[in-house]
């Protein structure tokens, strides 16, 4: 009786050592997973697309110029002023002869490509030149901690940039602060957007066009917090106090990994993008050693899981089933009692 407790509770040992290996990511997150994307040169590429032509939408303005027609021509009104036909909300303008037409979705060459179609019904070889003269289809949106929250008008030239440009933190106390890192969220695309690497030049947003709906978040400052769990000295939620805040920066405020019950082969990042989280294991070693590759800079929400050794894991089961140890050897001592008084 005593043998077959034994080891049905081996068993269940082997059972929770395999939950538990699994629980650390040696089966989600392998050592040949990449953790892309880590660098924000990567984010910008995203957000790059070719042939990325603003296209006329419903308030824009236009100025219509027909060569050497003025009466189908917009009217100045005075110098850099016109009489522009405004887009519907059908996406169509209003025109002398063909009462209306439909530019909308259209980019200046494509529209005026359509209206020189139409116009040749009623004149031999028309040559057509469009401008917007007021952008009023396209918007972004900035919120959060930023005194300059709203909605903001987007041009064929409004980029990232001028965007971020735009964003001032608000006040608290005495003093400014604002979070390192803006959120860009693109249709169902989260970007972050480090103001550190702005400042030094690594990552170029200047070359990057805003789409229609664009919204930038600002997180205050005290919300940037990192999380570290398992083998430290000190596991928790901690704020990242400067831009280039690191995984060294962390593990050094955590109070460092235990020597004994920490596997340093397998430190691992967790990160979200959107409603997604990405994984990857970092050498410790090469942290300690100033391996930029591997010290990477933080981001708000990031989490650190540094692994027990397998003989930490396996000791830590046992004193969980200890007492189940020591009620089995109780059982059984009361049943071979039983039985020798039988």
């Amino acid at each position: 009786m005593r043998y077959l407790v034994t080891v049905a509770v081996l068993f269940l040992i082997f059972i929770a050592g395999c939950a538990h290996t699994k629980y650390y990511g040696k089966e989600v997150a392998g050592k040949d997973l990449p953790f892309a994307p880590l660098a924000s040169e990567d984010n910008v590429k995203d957000l790059l697309i070719p042939d990325d032509e603003y296209r006329i939408g419903t308030g824009d303005e236009l100025k219509v110029d027909v060569y050497n027609i003025p009466e189908l021509s917009s009217k100045s009104m005075s110098i850099s002023q016109f009489f522009g036909q405004v887009v519907d909300e059908k996406g169509e303008i209003l025109f002398p002869i063909i009462k209306s037409i439909k530019l909308g979705g259209l980019t200046k060459k494509e529209a005026a490509q359509t209206l020189e179609e139409r116009l040749k019904e009623f004149v031999k070889n028309p040559d057509v030149s469009i401008e917007i003269v007021k952008f009023q289809s396209k918007f972004y949106y900035i919120t959060g901690s930023s005194n300059n929250n709203g909605k903001y008008n987007i041009t064929p030239t409004t980029t990232i940039m001028e965007a971020l440009s735009r964003i001032t933190p608000l006040a608290s106390s005495n003093s400014v602060t604002m979070a390192n890192t803006i959120y860009l969220k693109r249709d169902e695309k989260v970007i972050p957007l480090s103001i550190t690497e702005i400042s030094k030049a690594q990552t170029d947003y200047s070359k990057v066009r805003l789409h229609n709906g664009d919204t930038f978040f600002v997180p205050p400052a005290a919300a940037e917090r990192v999380y570290i769990v398992g083998e430290v000295a000190r596991p928790g939620a901690y704020q990242i106090t400067k831009p280039d805040y690191t995984i060294l920066d962390l593990i050094a405020e955590a109070g460092g990994v235990d020597p004994i019950t920490a596997d340093t082969a397998e430190l691992y990042i967790v990160r979200q993008y959107g409603g997604k989280f990405q994984y990857a294991v970092i050498d410790y070693d090469k942290v300690i050693g100033g391996d930029s590759a591997n010290d990477l800079r933080l981001q708000p929400g990031d989490r650190i899981v540094v692994s027990p050794t397998a003989l930490t894991s396996y000791n830590r089961i046992i004193e969980q089933l200890l007492p189940t140890f020591q009620m089995v050897n109780s059982i059984t001592g009361t049943i071979s009692n039983v039985n020798s008084l039988k």
